[in-house]
Formats: structure tokens, C-alpha cells, sequence
């Protein structure tokens, strides 16, 4: 192993949560699909192979290992060689069953850890095929990018995959030689300096103590002074307790939900949206918040207020980084009021709740400009990382949910050449593990151009203080589907 160098402080808040098992990997997850299926099932693992080697050219940290791990200084190392029957898996071929498939294929990968830090990159390609021709022949692919978060975020996954669909449509282009299942690294690749390295984080003296506050102040004296989003006294927060961990530091568990909004209702919200100057990440938020309501009070459980985390892409503040695979995130606070209206079982969305979706609009697009007062900038206050994340993961969560919305992504336009296979992503899916050390939910979207919007809902079993999970969290999607077709339908 070579010494690349040390972890920023972002990177070792993430190192810490997989290393005490309260976190694991982040997962996007495509359909890819030729124009024209040609691909012999005997030789897909050489076409992902030889792609996949292409990627490997580009991204250092599928080269990268973490040292020290457990400590407070963990080391960035670089490994010469790698063996990619660790890291790609082509599983049997599956029949159809778009939501089944995908969210299977999701919760196992979720459950399953990357391996030994220390020595393996902490990533992982599946490609599971579908067979959708009447003749069961294979049509699609599954294809899903799995990491840590400790060196990649939710923007890595499409940089990836961006790559992956070029190396594909070039397949034919290459050395008709197969993919080496044990390349070396490029002697001059190297891997992006982290976030705090990359862009100075000021942080404000009145910020410091509007977050400071909160972990030295009673709550009835920072609502009196109005510091910031605090929880109110009728937020939903999940169990009163997590769920006991073992003293092995194993893996949590995580269970996800799967759902695709049609186009035609995702490109109905987006002109709502924009007639209204308001952001579809500000609409989710709220969306978010109005279906767990609903939801709650189909188990006679009242809540009107909901503390949220929305994850941030910060590389419009880091000059030529688009392209780049790191972990280059932070995360916005709010909080989400709703009215008595959103327990009941209609679901109206008037000229006033828009209001404050243009307002969460506002602050998500300020926020995502600036690396001025960004919550990961408070990372480096903390002196021991390993304690304090230890310490949170003990205690209930003081969010209801996350959201993170990727966007959309871009299919590459198709190779000239009419001898290659045209490739395409027919859609894209993001999810994460079940947090041990935040939120009891996550809701996580992404789209592809052209494309349906998904929507995946994580959570860690035994966190959400109901009886029957599955069907609650089933209800949430159905609530938040059904309240995105009303808007869509009537924009």
C-alpha cells in the first residue's frame, strides 16, 4: 500500500459510522439496455469486465483503501493492483418484475458488507440481467454501483455510470482483447483532495452558535431565542430508542422500498414547479412530510411537525470537479409544518402551502452556491470522531428524515459507428443504508432524461415506531405518489 494521504473530516465522520457498523453502503442502481439486444449470455461478464476496466483508468478511488480506520487519523492509501472478482459479481439472469427485482436486488447488496477496509476498495459492481423477450431473451441489465460513503456520495454513483455507458458504447472500439481481472493502476491518476482541502468552509460566528446552542441549552430557551430548526415538542423522531447493538460492530440491517413516478406525472410537476419559481427538491421536502403525516395517522399517531436533513452537491463551489468521484457533500436543515388538513385521507395542495416550497427552494439553491456555514464545516471541531459518532449512535435520532435528490441523469448520445451496440439508461435509482447514527428514514430520488422519477425509501428495521413497517412505509409511498399525480395532473 502507498500513503496517498490523510482523511478530511467529512471523509472521517463516514470512516467512523462504517467502522462502528452503524452505516453501509450507497447504491445507484440502472437499467441498461442495447438498442439492439446482442450480447451472447457467455460473454456479459467480458463486455462489463472490459468496462469496467475503462473506469478503473479514470477514478482513483476505486484504487483507494483506508488505514487506521479505527483511529481518529485515518490514512488514504492507494493499492498497485486489484482483483476485480472482489468487486464485480454478475449474478443469474431474472425474469421481468421491475419493482420486485430492483428492490431485492437493492436490500441484498445493502446487506452485505463491502469487506476489509484495510485491503479492498470499498466498492462493488452487480450486474444482474433481465430477460424480458417472449423467447427469454436477455433485454436489459441491472446494473448497480455499490460504495461507502466514506470516499464517494450520491453524485459519485451518476459519475460512474456516465462512465460505464461511455466504455460501453465504445466496447467494440476497444482492444478485442478481455479485461484484465487484475490491472494495475495508472502511475498518474490521482485521487481528488478532500472537501476541506478543495474549498475553503468559513463559518460564521452566528451559525456556530445557532448549532453550538443546541447541544449546551435547554430547548425551551432555544425556541425562546429562535435558534434554528429545533425540534418541536409534536416532531416525529421514530422509536424512542435504537434498536441494541452487538458488540462485534456488525453491519445494521436496512430494508428499502422501491417506486417509479411515470414521466408524464414527473414532467406534469416540473411545470408546476417552475410556474410557481419553486425547486422539485423543495416540493419533495414537503411531500415528504405531508405523506409520514398521513401515514402516522392511519395508526391514530397525530404529528405536525417534521425535522429534515436534504443532502447537497457542492461541487458548483469546486471549480472542475463535475467528473470527479469524491465525497463532496453537505446537508441543509429544516423544518416541515403541516396543517390538520394533511391527517386526512384527501390530499389538497393550495396557492398558500407553495409558499414555503419556494422558501425551502430559495435556501437549498443559496446553499448549494456557497461554501459559507455548511454543517460539515462543524466537523472539524470535533476532536474525537470516533467517540462522538459512538456516542450519537446511542442516542434517539433528533431528525425525522433525510432527503436526497440526485437529479437528473444524461444518457451519452449513441456511437456513430453501426457495428457497435447502442446503450442506454433506461432509468436510475439511489438508496443508502438505514442510518444507526441519524435519521429513521430516508427519501431518496433520482431520474433519468426522458425517464420516470424514482423514489427509494430506506430505513433500519425496528426504528420507526410501528408495528406493521413495511405496510407503513408502503402507505408513505403510496400517499407521496398519489399527491405527486394530483399536482402533475393539474400543474
Amino acid at each position: 500500500m502507498q500513503f496517498v494521504r490523510h482523511a478530511g473530516f467529512s471523509e472521517r465522520r463516514c470512516i467512523a459510522r462504517d467502522t462502528l457498523g452503524l452505516y453501509g453502503a450507497i447504491v445507484t442502481l440502472t437499467t441498461y439496455a442495447e438498442r439492439v439486444p446482442q450480447i451472447p449470455e457467455t460473454v456479459i461478464q467480458d463486455v462489463f469486465l472490459k468496462a469496467l476496466n475503462h473506469c478503473l483508468q479514470q477514478h482513483a478511488v476505486l484504487w483507494t483503501v483506508i488505514g487506521n480506520a479505527e483511529s481518529n487519523e485515518p490514512r488514504l492509501e492507494e493499492v498497485p493492483q486489484l482483483d476485480l472478482k472482489k468487486h464485480l459479481r454478475t449474478l443469474a439472469p431474472e425474469i421481468g418484475g421491475e419493482i420486485r427485482v430492483t428492490q431485492r436486488l437493492l436490500e441484498d447488496i445493502h446487506n452485505e458488507p463491502l469487506g476489509d477496509r484495510h485491503i479492498i476498495p470499498q466498492w462493488r459492481l452487480y450486474v444482474l440481467p433481465i430477460r424480458g423477450a417472449p423467447d427469454g431473451t436477455v433485454t436489459e441489465y441491472k446494473v448497480a454501483f455499490a460504495a461507502s460513503h466514506a470516499l464517494t456520495d450520491g453524485m459519485s454513483g451518476f459519475v460512474f455510470h456516465s462512465t460505464l455507458l461511455e466504455a460501453l458504447q465504445g466496447t467494440c472500439q476497444m482492444p478485442s482483447n478481455p479485461g484484465s481481472n487484475h490491472p494495475t493502476k495508472p502511475p498518474d491518476l490521482k485521487l481528488p483532495v478532500a472537501l476541506d482541502q478543495a474549498v475553503p468552509l468559513p463559518i460564521s460566528w452566528s451559525y456556530f452558535w445557532k448549532i453550538a446552542s443546541k447541544e449546551v441549552l435547554p430547548r425551551s430557551v432555544l425556541r425562546w431565542i429562535g435558534s434554528g430548526s429545533t425540534p418541536m415538542h409534536d416532531t416525529w423522531l421514530g422509536a424512542p430508542n435504537r434498536p441494541e447493538r452487538r458488540e462485534n460492530r456488525e453491519l445494521l440491517r436496512t430494508a428499502v422500498r422501491v417506486v417509479f413516478v411515470p414521466k408524464q406525472v414527473l414532467e406534469g410537476v416540473l411545470r408546476a414547479c417552475r410556474k410557481r419559481n419553486a425547486r422539485l427538491t423543495g416540493l419533495l421536502n414537503r411531500l415528504a412530510g405531508y405523506a409520514l403525516a398521513g401515514a402516522l395517522a392511519h395508526h391514530a399517531l397525530k404529528y405536525s411537525a417534521f425535522s429534515v436533513q436534504t443532502a447537497i452537491d457542492l461541487r458548483n463551489c469546486i471549480p472542475g470537479t463535475r467528473a470527479r468521484m469524491a465525497n463532496y457533500f453537505s446537508t441543509v436543515s429544516e423544518t416541515v409544518v403541516v396543517g390538520t388538513a394533511e391527517h386526512g385521507n384527501g390530499f389538497t395542495f393550495s396557492d398558500d402551502d407553495w409558499e414555503p416550497v419556494r422558501r425551502s427552494s430559495d435556501l437549498l439553491r443559496k446553499k448549494s452556491s456557497s461554501a459559507a456555514d455548511q454543517s460539515v464545516a462543524l466537523l472539524r471541531y470535533v476532536n474525537d470522531i470516533q467517540e462522538w459518532t459512538a456516542k450519537i449512535g446511542k442516542k434517539p435520532p433528533t431528525d425525522s428524515y433525510t432527503t436526497s435528490n440526485l437529479g437528473v441523469f444524461k444518457n451519452r448520445d449513441d456511437t456513430d459507428d453501426a457495428s457497435c451496440p447502442g446503450w442506454s439508461v433506461k432509468d436510475i435509482a439511489f438508496s443508502q443504508t438505514g442510518n444507526g447514527a441519524g435519521e429513521p428514514l430516508s427519501f431518496n430520488f433520482a431520474s433519468v432524461g426522458n425517464g420516470p422519477l424514482s423514489l427509494v425509501v430506506c430505513w433500519e428495521p425496528r426504528t420507526l415506531g410501528v408495528s406493521d413497517e413495511e405496510a407503513f412505509v408502503e402507505n408513505i409511498c403510496e400517499l407521496l405518489v398519489d399527491s405527486l399525480t394530483a399536482i402533475g395532473s393539474n400543474p
